[in-house]
C-alpha cells in the first residue's frame, strides 16, 4: 500500500522506490518524478508545468492546448 502524504517535500519509501523505477524505465535523463492523487489533479498539474516550461524558455504566450470532446479529464 503507498500512503498519501499531501505535503511534497516529504517521501514515502514505496513512492521513492517507484519513482525511481520510472525514472530508468523513462527515456533520457529523468530525474525527478512527481506523483498526483488522479487524473484530474494530473492534468492540471502537467498544464501548468507546461506554461511555465514555455514561460522559462521565452515563449509566454504559447497557451494553446489540444484536448478530446467529451473527454473525461
Amino acid at each position: 500500500t503507498l500512503g498519501y502524504f499531501p505535503i511534497w517535500t516529504y517521501g514515502h519509501p514505496t513512492a521513492i522506490e517507484l519513482a525511481a523505477k520510472l525514472a530508468g524505465l523513462a527515456p533520457g535523463d529523468l530525474n525527478r518524478v512527481f506523483f498526483t492523487t488522479g487524473g484530474s489533479e494530473a492534468v492540471e498539474s502537467a498544464w501548468k508545468l507546461a506554461r511555465q516550461y514555455f514561460k522559462v524558455t521565452g515563449k509566454p504566450d504559447k497557451v494553446k492546448v489540444v484536448s478530446r470532446n467529451l473527454a473525461y479529464h
